[in-house]
């Protein structure tokens, strides 16, 4: 209800015409109440569609239909639904004077301009549109359910309110005016909290005690969900304050037993801010310091550096040596340090009766400038079980002599264990957690692609840091590469190319009525309307990171004197190992499944158990002699995101292989068929996380899932062959049956190996996601070439 005086502004705002009025009301479609406006017509199904209950929409409102104003009553809002450009709009077949109202046949509101079938074809049309904002709504309850509350903010012109419901939390921003307004909102219930889109995904910082500032463009409109980061600064210093040490901590303190037991509490706190640590699956039994000494050398940086390696003991598996700089605080930094980085804060001590903070000196920009010019200086540090050594690059080395070592720098976050360091988007330093025997494959691998030719596909290698123990054993802790600008990896373009592919899909349905008839057939022979649907732009993307692939193969098989590269024969040992090891998996995995009965009320978990004898029958043709090529260094965990996008081309990236096995297993050569596997598995789980992502779900999911199916036995066939077209022959299986039966049996290992994963850490959706995978792969047919083409690489590839 509206009081008088509102109600006369609205007359004469929108009813602008006398006829419009109708007694208390107006009679009028929104589009011709808003002048057709479609930036006004988003708007006010925003704010609609913002707000709690069940918004209805007046037939005819989601395409901008028009109206009659001079038909009676309300009848100018009763027109027929325009459904096509056919006779009587497509609403009706009968004698167009025999319908109870005319159709509308206003020029602008036409219903051969204005019609569904013809915004149905056109994605950015407003019917699109609508069904895009309907599917977020429903993504989220606190629309329907939640409660309101409106923000208080300076500018009138500006609507902004909090809808919550339980744990979800709900921004929404619109700008009311013609013109670009600014705004700040304070959110103090919020302070931790980090702003994403709901549509594009985009981030805004955290938000903190200060305003967010918003420009808005004309009638602009944000939805944002507000989710808690992933540790907060309250909560972090929170952690570190429940214990805390009553004097200054020295190497001597850390090497005594205190130290130690003081270790085992203050560690796994101070990690579990990270999620890797959390997912490692396995119980933590004590800590013990190995070595512990002061950097008085580094006194210039405000307070002694101390450098510490403490090794974790777990009930299963090797210790695992964690390598940390330790930095002093002095109190006037302390409250500034837990407001900006609380994910450095090791743990607090009291020193003359003022409080204390000691840092992980990593997350100081001092430190690592100071770090990289000891790298590239090629100097060491003595400790007392045994010295870090540092060895640059002759190029690193130069770019020292000449001063032109980069200051500035970054913690970027990592998903795994790593701490990734940006010296001005020209170094990158990856500093290794844990620790592991050896050298890593990465900088094994990268050092040397670098001593071959500079491969325009991979980052340069620059230098790396190594821990050499008194009893002569190895620890890489760091290596230095060169930094690559590119515009993200290879699973975010992947999932906004199939974001697009799946609204073509919809535009033109009618050419994927029966997906399953086409999954039946070659996706070589599809028709050439569902393959333009298909391919998009990315499939020439896709065959670009085949030709990649296969060029790191040809260049990993290339050493004939090194050992470490060699190329090995493909022995019936090696094939009976292969067998073996997918064996158990299968079998642990059968063992746990049996054990747990629970898991087994899941649908798929329980159709994945029942097949577990099919499954041995499909991997017992490993056992089936033939030539299957040779075995060389590969990847080792190849999939979309180890491949960054520049723009133009691609770059392969992260060679440390899977982080869960040991060096001495990762650097184990294996047919490179494996590193192709993992790209198809990639190339699955985006094909459905993009699904589960998409606006555009209907309720036919089944024919939606068969849809990602199509798209990913394509993708599957387009990248194969363009693979096998560029890879050497002597490194793969001699015959289309034998490339068949490797490439489908390293398929299934790869699955099986990532379903025990998710059941170890009780990831039980995505452990049900891929037993459902693992089935639907058991049959999986791969088109390949009959005959392999090897297309000569030119030198400056």
């Amino acid at each position: 209800m509206v009081t008088d005086e509102e109600r006369d502004y609205m007359y004469r705002v929108y009813a602008k015409e006398s006829r419009a009025k109708l007694n208390l009301g107006i009679r009028r479609r929104l589009a011709p109440l808003l002048d057709n406006n479609r930036k006004k017509m988003e708007l006010i199904f925003t704010i609609l569609f913002s707000l709690m209950g069940s918004p209805i929409i007046y037939y005819g409102d989601e395409i901008g239909m028009g109206d009659n104003i001079y038909l009676g009553d309300r009848n100018g809002v009763r027109t027929p639904m325009q459904w096509s450009e056919e006779k009587n709009g497509g609403f009706s077949k009968a004698n167009p004077q025999r319908l109870y109202l005319p159709l509308v046949i206003d020029p602008e509101y036409h219903y051969q301009a204005v019609n569904v079938e013809l915004q149905q074809n056109n994605l950015s049309s407003f019917l699109w549109w609508i069904r895009r904002v309907i599917s977020m709504r429903k993504k989220y309850l606190a629309f329907s359910r939640g409660t309101i509350e409106i923000i208080n903010q300076s500018n009138p012109k500006v609507l902004a309110f909090i809808r919550k419901y339980k744990e979800e939390i709900l921004l929404v921003v619109i700008n009311l005016s013609r013109f670009t307004q600014v705004t700040e909102i304070s959110l103090p219930d919020c302070i931790g909290y980090i702003p994403t889109e709901t549509f594009g995904k985009a981030t805004l910082p955290k938000i903190t005690e200060n305003p967010l500032l918003f420009v808005l463009s004309p009638y602009a409109y944000f939805w944002f969900s507000l989710n808690p980061s992933y540790d907060s600064s309250q909560q972090q210093l929170e952690r570190v304050s429940t214990i805390a040490l009553e004097e200054v901590p020295s190497p001597s303190f850390w090497l005594s037993s205190e130290g130690e037991r003081f270790a085992s509490k203050v560690l796994p706190l101070y990690l579990s801010q990270f999620k890797w640590f959390n997912l490692l699956g396995k119980k933590l039994l004590r800590v013990e310091i190995q070595d512990a000494i002061e950097l008085k050398a580094l006194r210039f940086l405000g307070e002694d550096i101390q450098c510490v390696l403490f090794a974790f003991y777990y009930d299963v598996g090797n210790p695992e040596p964690f390598f940390f700089f330790l930095k002093k605080t002095e109190k006037k930094d302390v409250d500034e340090i837990g407001k900006k980085n609380p994910e450095c804060v090791f743990c607090k001590f009291k020193e003359k009766e003022q409080e204390g903070l000691l840092i992980d000196a990593m997350y100081e920009s001092t430190f690592r400038s100071w770090m990289l010019d000891w790298i590239a200086s090629g100097r060491h540090i003595n400790l007392g079980k045994g010295k870090v050594v540092a060895k640059p690059s002759s190029k690193l080395e130069e770019t020292c002599r000449e001063g032109q070592l980069p200051i500035s720098s970054q913690v970027l976050p990592d998903k795994q264990r790593n701490l990734l360091i940006n010296f001005e988007n020209k170094i990158m330093c990856k500093f290794y957690r844990p620790l592991n025997e050896g050298i890593n494959p990465e900088i094994e691998i990268l050092e040397y692609l670098e001593s071959k030719e500079s491969l325009p596909f991979f980052p340069k290698y620059l230098g790396n840091a190594e821990f050499l123990s008194t009893d002569g054993t190895v620890h890489s802790l760091c290596l230095i590469e060169e930094f690559i600008p590119n515009q993200g990896d290879c699973w975010q373009l992947t999932i906004d190319s199939l974001s697009r592919y799946y609204e073509r899909v919809l535009e033109s349905k009618q050419l994927f009525s029966a997906p399953r008839d086409l999954l039946k057939m070659d996706p070589l022979q599809w028709p050439s309307e569902c393959k333009a649907i298909l391919e998009g732009t990315y499939v020439e993307k896709l065959r670009s990171i085949a030709e990649k692939t296969a060029m790191m193969h040809n260049w990993l098989s290339a050493e004939n004197k090194d050992p470490n590269f060699s190329p090995e024969p493909f022995t019936t040992w090696y094939q009976r190992s292969l067998f073996q090891s997918a064996m158990e998996y299968l079998l642990r995995l059968q063992r746990q499944l049996s054990k747990n009965n629970k898991d087994l009320k899941d649908k798929e978990i329980l159709g994945f158990y029942e097949k577990i004898e099919i499954i041995e029958k499909q991997l017992q043709q490993i056992l089936i002699a033939g030539n299957y090529g040779l075995k060389i260094r590969i990847h080792g965990d190849f999939h979309l995101q180890q491949l960054l996008y520049t723009g133009k081309d691609f770059v392969i990236i992260d060679f440390e292989g899977e982080t869960e096995i040991p060096f001495s297993q990762r650097k184990l050569k294996k047919t490179p068929l494996k590193d192709i596997a993992s790209m198809i598995f990639s190339l699955y789980l985006a094909a459905f996380s993009a699904l589960e992502s998409s606006l555009l779900i209907s309720q036919d999911k089944p024919w939606l899932e068969d849809i990602s199916l199509c798209w990913h036995r394509y993708a599957t066939a387009v990248f194969v062959n363009r693979y096998l077209e560029v890879a050497k022959s002597e490194i793969l299986p001699q015959t289309k049956e034998e490339k068949e039966r490797l490439l489908h049996f390293c398929l299934l290992e790869r699955v099986l190996y990532e379903i025990e994963y998710s059941l170890k850490r009780s990831l039980m959706k995505e452990a049900s996601f891929l037993c459902k995978a693992v089935l639907s792969f058991l049959n999986f047919p791969l088109t390949l070439i009959s005959q392999t083409k090897t297309i000569p690489m030119a030198k400056n590839q």
